[in-house]
């Protein structure tokens, strides 16, 4: 991990889930752009754009009627992209 990268900011709960999750990015000099989450396969399967980016450090998702497996999570901030898995269980 980058000594200066936003990952440590990055909060991403519960892991494994059930299909519920949030994500959470504290940081006070770079704001959440879009979120991404595609299957193992690269399939995407939940993309949300934020605008008003004075509300964008914070999301609840919804992948209860997703199928069980491992998701890749990837997170485009003001200055970089973050990536990240998560089980749905």
């Amino acid at each position: 991990r980058l000594e200066n990268s936003s990952v440590a900011n990055l909060d991403v709960y519960p892991n494994p889930s059930r299909g519920k999750i949030n994500i959470l990015f504290n940081s006070d000099t770079e704001s959440v752009n879009e979120i991404s989450i595609s299957n193992y396969l690269g399939k995407e399967v939940y993309f949300k754009q934020f605008n008003n980016l004075s509300n964008s450090n914070y999301s609840t998702v919804d992948l209860t009627d997703k199928a069980k497996g491992i998701y890749l999570i990837r997170i485009k901030t003001d200055n970089e992209v973050i990536n990240s898995k998560m089980t749905i269980q």
